[in-house]
């Protein structure tokens, strides 16, 4: 009988054990591939990077980024992007010719040094365009792997959040 009350104890902690360690955390496997502007949401179907050069300065590079859905490919013959869709552009100032290097980037728009980005906008299948005046990104990098995280505001102090986990070409 002993056993029985014993072995009782054991599962009803077992199970008390499963439920505390069984958590909903928001780390970056939970992460969606999202852009949210204003309170609307659109999801990243794909990205990719242009390369620019060093832009006249030696040691600083110049990409520019493209997340975008589901309607929008790059023209492999003009280089353009072309489709209906949806399209988060940014422009960085990288330390490295191979890609955006790993760090927080801020926004100005006039330097053009290493760590920052100058241009940040989203512009919508119907052709609006908004232009955000202030923000940071995060880049993280693991083997092709990037993780950008963005945060930004416009003139009209709307927010724009996106999270992008995914491998860029560069062209």
């Amino acid at each position: 009988m002993k056993n029985l009350k014993c072995l009782s104890y054991l599962f009803i902690a077992a199970l008390c054990f499963g439920f505390v360690s069984c958590s909903d955390d928001d780390d970056d496997d939970n992460k969606k591939n999202v852009v949210v502007y204003d309170s609307i949401s659109y999801d990243i179907h794909n990205g990719l990077l242009l390369y620019y050069g060093d832009e006249g300065t030696e040691g600083i590079y110049n990409f520019d980024l493209y997340l975008y859905t589901k309607g929008i490919s790059l023209d492999q013959e003009t280089g353009e992007i072309v489709g209906e869709g949806n399209i988060l552009s940014v422009e960085f100032w990288s330390s490295s010719a191979t890609g955006i290097t790993p760090g927080v980037y801020t926004y100005d728009s006039e330097s053009n040094e290493a760590g920052t980005f100058s241009v940040l906008c989203l512009e919508d299948a119907q052709g609006n365009v908004a232009y955000l005046e202030s923000g940071t990104i995060t880049v993280n990098k693991s083997a092709s792997t990037y993780t950008i995280d963005i945060t930004g505001r416009d003139a009209d102090n709307k927010t724009l959040t996106a999270n992008f986990i995914g491998t860029l070409e560069i062209y």
